[in-house]
């Protein structure tokens, strides 16, 4: 997809014909709407920058004046323009914009952890979990450009754990994901892949302009979800990957550009990336039943990180062949709170850990969850569990 075709118009107010622009969008889509509080976004500016003023209307006043120099305020900041809303915002400038916009992060995030976290370039391949880690990042002011990749069209089932409505069903969830990117940040950069990432496309994927800074892995294919993690070792990108599972969310994370030896991959002589692109187009598709498929996804994220739930709901999707595996909107929310938290201290500097992390809701809340009894139901079950994978050729 050309990505260019889907950025909002951006209309700037210093531009000597934003008039005749702004005139010629009204013109050519009558039925426009139009919202226009930039006069609020200036009052909020000023109680931002002078937190000690905010009843100082004088101040307030030749604060305001002195920004838009006794014109008009159309006159000032940018009109975005979002064709898929065919809605025409009135926004502050970048800067201010996004100062303003995340002023409540503050003092949690420091302004330059916040610098920080904005220049990061993140790709996620998958927009299912992975539009819940792009929204939650984004939304807290971080990834300035991003690169999405996703083949799949929105359904409805999908709207048990994805941040969409039923006016989303049908569009691609990588178009999906780039225009709520550019609703909560009309200036950020996005490349769309609206095709699957596969061997002819993924080295493109990984190193054509903009560079990447850290790849987020997301997708379905467990073909793609191997190579994807070799060829992000062979190119020192981070790499980073949230399951849910049940109720538990699980991180991990691959310092690749640190070192090739980490938690839970196993050693391979130093192949190139064309190497294993090369291996990655001569291999055959993964033809697996849902047994060997539950069997390969629990060696991938553990199987001691698969909660009780998730290994009832498992062994019901492999032996009964429910709709889908089980996924929850709360586990794959938190997971996309855990993966910015992990790309905060990415970005910042900080050390993280180079193994996998789980989130438990039912170890943190659940009542009773360590009682003898509750704990003997667990150990069985999980022997029943173990059981069952030992059984799958």
């Amino acid at each position: 997809m050309d990505s260019k075709k889907l950025k909002p118009q951006i209309i700037s107010a210093k531009s000597v014909h934003w008039q005749a622009l702004l005139n010629q969008l009204k013109s050519a889509h009558p039925e426009l709407t139009i919202v226009n509080h930039y006069h609020s976004q200036l009052n909020e500016l000023f109680n931002i920058r002078y937190p000690k003023d905010v009843d100082n209307d004088k101040k307030r006043l030749l604060f305001i004046s002195r920004i838009t120099h006794k014109k008009p305020l159309n006159a000032h900041g940018n009109w975005i323009y979002y064709p898929w809303l065919n809605t025409l915002v009135h926004l502050l400038p970048k800067n201010e914009y996004q100062e303003v916009r995340t002023a409540r992060n503050r003092p949690i995030i420091s302004s330059k952890q916040q610098q920080q976290l904005m220049d990061l370039t993140v790709g996620v391949i998958g927009l299912s979990v992975g539009n819940a880690i792009i929204q939650n990042l984004v939304y807290s002011g971080g990834a300035q450009v991003v690169k999405v990749a996703d083949a799949d069209t929105l359904d409805l089932s999908n709207l048990n754990r994805i941040q969409a409505s039923t006016t989303n069903l049908g569009i691609n969830k990588a178009v999906i994901a780039a225009q709520q990117i550019y609703q909560i940040n009309p200036y950020a950069k996005i490349v769309i892949y609206d095709q699957k990432i596969n061997a002819d496309n993924l080295k493109e994927f990984l190193i054509s302009k903009p560079k990447l800074d850290v790849i987020i892995d997301e997708c379905d294919d467990l073909t793609l979800k191997n190579y994807l993690r070799l060829t992000a070792r062979a190119i020192k990108l981070p790499f980073l990957s949230i399951t849910d599972v049940g109720l538990e969310s699980q991180v991990d994370f691959h310092r690749f550009d640190l070192s090739s030896k980490t938690a839970g991959m196993r050693e391979l002589p130093n192949f190139t990336l064309d190497e294993l692109l090369e291996a990655y187009r001569l291999s055959e598709p993964l033809d697996l039943s849902l047994k060997e498929q539950l069997k390969l996804i629990v060696e991938i994220v553990g199987e001691k990180n698969v909660s009780l739930e998730m290994q009832k709901g498992s062994i019901a999707r492999a032996e009964f062949k429910i709709a889908g595996w089980p996924q929850l909107a709360m586990t794959v929310f938190a997971g996309g709170s855990l993966a910015t938290f992990t790309l905060l201290l990415f970005a910042s500097g900080h050390r993280t850990y180079a193994k996998q992390k789980s989130l438990s809701f039912n170890r943190l809340l659940k009542p009773g969850y360590f009682s003898p009894r509750a704990q003997f139901i667990r150990r069985s079950f999980s022997r029943t569990f173990h059981h069952y994978l030992r059984s799958i050729k």
